[in-house]
């Protein structure tokens, strides 16, 4: 029997963010355990799935320049390569100005089926994905291909441009499940009119890979992640702010663990040291995402600005703080917290400078038994439902 074939489109392949890179890579294991060839894309020429077996090749959507002029004249041949995809996708031709499109058109054209596995793609914040999902959408349908999405956000969704878009992206894929039963579930259901969705845990909660990192042990005190991001952060004086309110927090022995969940996060992290007291921090190096995770594992509470420094923590039952400055992270992070019990552990940067941010945490910290505890029932009733869109790509296999 001939193996069936998939191309599974990741969120931020090699570009750095460990949340949208580990959904990826928990796809593609799964689906080379399951015997398909996996096909996967990249944001880089130097990044490789670290899947054995899966083919990686270059996001339709990503080029690269040096110079403006460079960047204007590339971002034009972009722009046409994807909105003009889903003609060309089945000419059997090579085309000079479509670049890298080529060797994307041609596993689009070995696949059997179409996966975009997760990332938080669906708002206006990020208009070129939303078109080329749309365009690679539009071109499955012309060439008969079944089209799934697993785990994906959705919102918040201001642009009636972009809202058309995701409004023909959800009701023309076979299934469509969003990451968390809150923010993006009620998008699901505002967009959709099929009967083709549903909610899962991100992927991101059930996959833990195979690199590991090991944190040295704190003997004397607790271990206390922190992850923040130069949006939510943008002078010395809030970071120092913060600094302060975390040292209120903490107890003498306690320690500082400062961990990147994208690559953009640690130039800020290493900022923080001179403000905590170097003797008190532990400056975890740029890691892999599954490493990361691991890395998180051993904490005794969470601080995060990204959702993805969240989902790390409760799901491998670590009390999580969430942080936020903008809508889009409200909800992101709202949701999987909420998604975990963790209801009362989300505060705004405002929080932060009237003392709010700084009881919550305290709060979090004496309840931090009965917090793991309601996260492991949590993660056991959720578990039936990871990769919900996974295996009902299986079943097209006994159609």
């Amino acid at each position: 029997m001939e193996r069936k074939q998939i191309l599974i489109v990741g969120g931020d392949n090699g570009g750095g963010s460990a949340g949208d890179q580990i959904m990826c890579e928990a796809a593609c294991a799964f689906f080379v355990k399951n015997g398909y060839k996996v096909y996967t894309d990249a944001q880089s020429l130097h990044w490789k799935s670290p899947i054995e077996g899966v083919t990686t090749i270059l996001q339709l959507r990503k080029d690269f320049y040096k110079t403006r002029f460079q960047r204007i004249l590339k971002s034009i041949l972009k722009l046409c390569r994807i909105i003009f995809f889903p003609i060309y996708c089945q000419s059997k031709k090579s085309y000079y100005l479509l670049f890298h499109g080529n060797e994307f058109k041609m596993y689009f054209q070995k696949s059997d089926v179409i996966l975009f596995a997760g990332c938080g793609a669906l708002t206006d914040k990020y208009p070129v994905t939303v078109l080329m999902w749309w365009a690679i959408i539009q071109a499955a349908k012309r060439s008969n291909k079944p089209i799934f999405i697993s785990g994906v956000g959705i919102g918040p969704i201001k642009s009636r441009i972009c809202k058309y878009f995701i409004r023909k992206i959800v009701n023309n894929v076979n299934f469509i499940t969003v990451r968390d039963n809150n923010n993006s579930y009620r998008w699901i259901k505002q967009l959709s009119s099929m009967d083709n969705y549903d909610w899962v845990p991100d992927d991101a909660c059930f996959y833990n890979g195979k690199d590991k990192y090991y944190i040295e042990p704190n003997f004397q005190g607790r271990i206390i992640g922190i992850n923040i991001m130069k949006s939510v952060f943008p002078t010395d004086s809030v970071i120092k702010i913060f600094c302060e309110n975390l040292l209120q927090i903490a107890s003498l022995g306690d320690k500082f663990c400062l961990i990147s969940v994208t690559h953009e996060d640690y130039e800020i992290l290493v900022s923080m040291i001179p403000c905590l007291g170097k003797e008190r921090c532990i400056l975890v190096p740029q890691i892999s995402p599954s490493a990361t995770k691991h890395a998180i594992s051993q904490l005794d509470l969470m601080i995060s600005c990204r959702y993805h420094g969240c989902v790390f923590g409760v799901s491998q039952q670590v009390p999580t703080v969430g942080i936020y400055a903008e809508e889009y992270w409200k909800e992101k992070n709202e949701g999987v917290l909420s998604m975990f019990g963790c209801y009362e552990s989300l505060f705004s940067i405002s929080d932060i400078e009237d003392g709010a941010f700084r009881e919550g945490v305290i709060r979090v910290l004496k309840e931090a038994e009965h917090l793991k505890s309601i996260m492991k029932k949590r993660k056991q009733e959720l578990e039936a439902k990871a990769y919900l869109v996974h295996k009902k790509i299986l079943e097209l296999d006994y159609e």
